[in-house]
């Protein structure tokens, strides 16, 4: 056995003491959020919110890692895996094909794409991604870039704008500019493109360095104490999401909503835990029984580019959308003849249309989006009996049978595994 692979940098055990201690504040930090976990009220609602509590915890160490352990800014890739349906922690959109790399923002960079059926594409620069020193550096919209006939652009990260027609063809340069922050040690740059069905053109996106003649010369190392530092930060990722988007966004839905079945709606510009700039949201921690739904009523803006209704557990977490129908999106919503949305909450499907499956949890989240509008939209929410359900509802309400259903989730059920299959 070769010493120097079992003891570390020529046989000196000393070289690297931080390494321990970035591991042990990693470590202490997982548990720290699990303790927090296991103390709150929401542990104790049923056996099931006890396990989704125990996913939730090897979910956020997988994205930690993710996040601030394999990322190499000077070699970036838009990781999106994260957010794929077998990762539900905070809330992502089932219609939202995420990415995030972090960036070196003393380099500069090409993204490459095509749109795709993508009603929005959005860009958020942060100089971190979930901590508490987190900043907000520049929200970015494709809308407002320029993207030629077959929808295809080409985007310049950089610290220095760049002169009109840099890149490969003329959708590129001084319009369609992302400028990256060198004040800070790295960018985090996240995107969110929306599509509104299950079976979208979902496009493309690729990110690349803009100069790459300095890559072939420069072996990627890490150092001791730059691992430790990374280790120490996906630690401080893990906590800061277990008590300000798990635990302290449950409480505050309850405390501003003031309570049960209440919705409580706020603007994504006013948050400090990574909302989208242009975004509304809405939250209502729900309740209800086996024998009872909840209708959610909301005014939809028309100035709106995209809106939806989901549903999380009580740790904010998305709950199974390829097999439930436990989202629409505004392109799957039926919209009701006075220009509102209903949507209804339920264990078994009561023939509604804009049906939303809570799969079995009896207590929970509804989390509405509206993005572009700079208005908070009216919501008002309902407990009522499913034996009383109509009487609740327009006389025009949409509604579907058996036969129709069982469709609509086959086709939910293919598009989602096609989206997201190798």
């Amino acid at each position: 056995m070769n010493p120097r692979l079992v003891s570390g940098n020529n046989g000196d055990r000393s070289a690297a003491p931080s390494l321990q201690q970035g591991w042990e504040l990693f470590r202490q930090s997982v548990e720290n959020a699990r303790n927090r976990l296991v103390n709150s009220p929401q542990f104790n609602c049923s056996d099931m919110s006890r396990a989704q509590a125990y996913s939730l915890i090897a979910q956020m160490q997988a994205t930690a890692y993710n996040t601030y352990v394999a990322p190499r800014g000077d070699y970036p890739r838009l990781i999106s895996h994260c957010f794929e349906p077998i990762f539900s922690w905070a809330a992502p959109a089932p219609d939202f094909v995420y990415g995030f790399t972090l960036l070196n923002p003393r380099r500069s960079y090409r993204i490459s794409g095509r749109t795709g059926d993508a009603v929005m594409t959005l860009f958020q620069l942060q100089s971190k991604l979930l901590t508490a020193d987190m900043e907000r550096l520049g929200d970015y919209s494709l809308g407002d870039m320029v993207i030629d006939d077959e929808g295809r652009y080409q985007i310049i990260l950089s610290a220095q704008r760049p002169s009109a027609g840099v890149g490969d063809d003329s959708n590129a340069g001084d319009d369609n500019w992302i400028q990256l922050e060198p004040q800070f040690p790295s960018n985090m740059l996240f995107v969110r493109r929306a599509v509104e069905q299950a079976d979208s053109d979902i496009g493309e996106m690729v990110i690349e360095p803009f100069e790459t003649d300095w890559l072939a010369e420069q072996a990627f190392e890490q150092t001791p104490d730059q691992m430790a530092l990374r280790l120490k930060e996906a630690g401080e990722m893990i906590e800061f999401t277990t008590d300000r988007l798990i635990l302290g966004l449950y409480h505050n839905t309850l405390k501003f909503g003031g309570g049960l079945n209440k919705p409580w709606i706020w603007l994504g510009e006013d948050t400090d835990i990574g909302g989208a700039g242009i975004a509304t949201y809405g939250f209502i921690g729900y309740e209800l029984d086996r024998d009872e739904a909840l209708v959610i009523e909301a005014e939809l803006p028309d100035d709106s580019l995209y809106w939806s209704a989901q549903l999380t557990d009580v740790w904010n977490s998305t709950l199974d959308y390829t097999y439930h129908q436990s989202c629409l999106s505004s392109g799957q919503t039926k919209v009701d003849a006075d220009g509102s949305a209903r949507w209804v909450l339920a264990l078994e499907d009561p023939g509604v249309a804009n049906w939303l499956d809570v799969v079995g949890n009896f207590q929970g989240v509804a989390l509405l989006r509206w993005f572009g509008s700079r208005k908070k939209p009216e919501v008002a929410v309902k407990r009522v009996k499913l034996s009383q359900l109509m009487k609740h509802l327009p006389a025009d309400t949409s509604m579907v049978t058996a036969h129709e259903r069982k469709h609509i989730l086959q086709q939910r059920q293919r598009g989602y595994i096609s989206r997201y299959s190798v």
